[in-house]
């Protein structure tokens, strides 16, 4: 019987098939393919991403976040002499900007919200596990960044434990993500001395106060979404039409181990064969670094896909980086999203998801925590699952996190799938109904400083 508790142990997906698993001809280390049953589009040649140096402060690493900082306070700060004349900004937005993720998504949409009513933010860019040089700013977030720091407040955007060491002061405020469903995360403790810490729910609010956060601070905003961009009607991307009418279930995310990309691979290839009119959609935003070894990634991700073939159901592998409208145009091709995180922290991907109008498949307890529109969850239950050290993201202890039950993943999927023309016909009620508590424009007014009594 295979043993669940080893994260790394690779699955062997033959056993689901009377054939043989054999990998393509044209596999290889460097993830080409030959079979074309297996569609994957890769980055720019001259992209170096893989090739960094996790320790060049350039780019930055979890241990060096600390003495960055320090650099960008002094280059850019209220401390620098040629900055003594510039008005100060009313608070920096301190991001990573140039991410597909929540921090990048948040702290571009505030700066670009701030621009539309005439506030004067400023702000800083931070480089964590997703940054990617490519991704294209808007030109009002882009020239923003290039004007000096000389705010005395700070929003920070981020999960916890992605800033270093970094705290927030009674003038800051933190937009913060975190795993609601793990409470033993002593990052919280960061939080503390903040003015103002703004939550997605209240399941996350509750977490807060559990960590001696006051009450009083916090605030719970559900993240809002571009419904201008993120609807059923997006346009897809022509080079991923779907030309044949197959049934789509989409998943997005970074190759990390708590993202559970790869049960949910071993799950539909598991449930469907070839012969189905059904494909997976698996938009990375990169495929996991081989020369980095990361313990938090699936290190073998690549060989899982280098064994599919013919054999299996269609899937599809996009890791190259997409625009806003491009991405939302995959998903409004979808017919069905698959979260098969094993930790949340914001939710934003299932979010994005709904309002293109798409039903979730996701844990049991995400309506908790994402705050979607009735009947749009198709739930699966999960099971307690303990993450051994470093897996989680770099540095973390061990810990104990909600797994999907492999045979509920599979279910559903099914479920999805035998139900396809009902969930078609609900796409532009759900996408109607998606309806968010607070926009960017009154985040942004949220996070400005409150003027001090007199």
């Amino acid at each position: 019987m295979k043993d669940t508790n080893n994260s790394k142990q690779f699955n062997n997906y033959s056993k689901f098939q009377n054939k043989p698993l054999v990998a393509s001809k044209g596999f290889n280390k460097y993830n080409k393919y030959e079979k074309p049953h297996h569609q994957t589009f890769h980055r720019h040649k001259d992209d170096d991403y893989d090739d960094y140096d996790d320790n060049d402060e350039e780019y930055g690493s979890f241990k060096n976040f600390e003495k960055i900082n320090r650099r960008n306070e002094n280059s850019w700060g209220g401390k620098h002499k040629a900055n003594k004349n510039i008005k100060p900004a009313n608070v920096c937005i301190i991001a990573n900007f140039r991410s597909p993720t929540f921090t990048g998504r948040v702290g571009t949409a505030i700066l670009d919200a701030a621009k539309k009513q005439n506030f004067f933010f400023a702000g800083s860019e931070r480089r964590s596990y997703a940054w990617q040089k490519e991704f294209i700013l808007p030109e009002t977030v882009s020239k923003t960044l290039e004007l000096p720091d000389v705010s005395k407040s700070r929003c920070y955007v981020s999960n916890i434990y992605s800033f270093g060491q970094e705290h927030a002061g009674p003038q800051d405020s933190w937009i913060a993500s975190f795993d609601p469903m793990s409470e033993n995360q002593p990052q919280l403790k960061r939080l503390q001395r903040a003015g103002l810490v703004i939550v997605p729910s209240e399941k996350h609010a509750q977490v807060c106060k559990k960590a001696g956060i006051k009450p009083q601070r916090i605030k719970i905003a559900p993240i809002p979404v571009n419904t201008e961009i993120f609807n059923p009607r997006a346009v897809c991307p022509k080079d991923y039409v779907n030309k044949k009418d197959y049934f789509r279930i989409i998943t997005s995310g970074n190759p990390l181990n708590r993202k559970g990309l790869e049960d949910i691979l071993l799950a539909y290839i598991k449930e469907f064969n070839p012969s189905e009119k059904v494909e997976l959609i698996i938009k990375l935003t990169h495929l996991p670094k081989i020369k980095k070894d990361f313990a938090y990634e699936v290190l073998d991700f690549r060989k899982k896909l280098g064994a599919l073939n013919s054999m299996f159901a269609k899937v599809t592998v996009i890791d190259s980086t997409m625009s806003d409208e491009d991405y939302a145009g995959l998903l409004a091709s979808a017919d069905v999203y698959a979260a098969g995180n094993l930790s949340f922290n914001s939710a934003i991907t299932v979010r994005e998801a709904a309002a293109c109008g798409l039903h979730i498949i996701g844990a049991d307890y995400l309506n908790s925590i994402s705050n979607l529109p009735m009947n749009t969850i198709i739930p699966v239950k999960t099971q307690d699952y303990e993450m051994p050290k470093g897996e989680l993201y770099a540095d973390s202890p061990s810990i104990k996190v909600r797994k999907l039950d492999p045979q509920g993943l599979s279910y559903a999927m099914r479920k999805a799938f035998n139900a396809k023309d009902c969930l078609r016909g609900r796409k532009l009620g759900i996408a109607a109904s998606f309806k968010n508590s607070i926009t960017w424009d009154e985040l942004a007014r949220l996070v400005l400083p409150k003027p001090k009594e007199e």
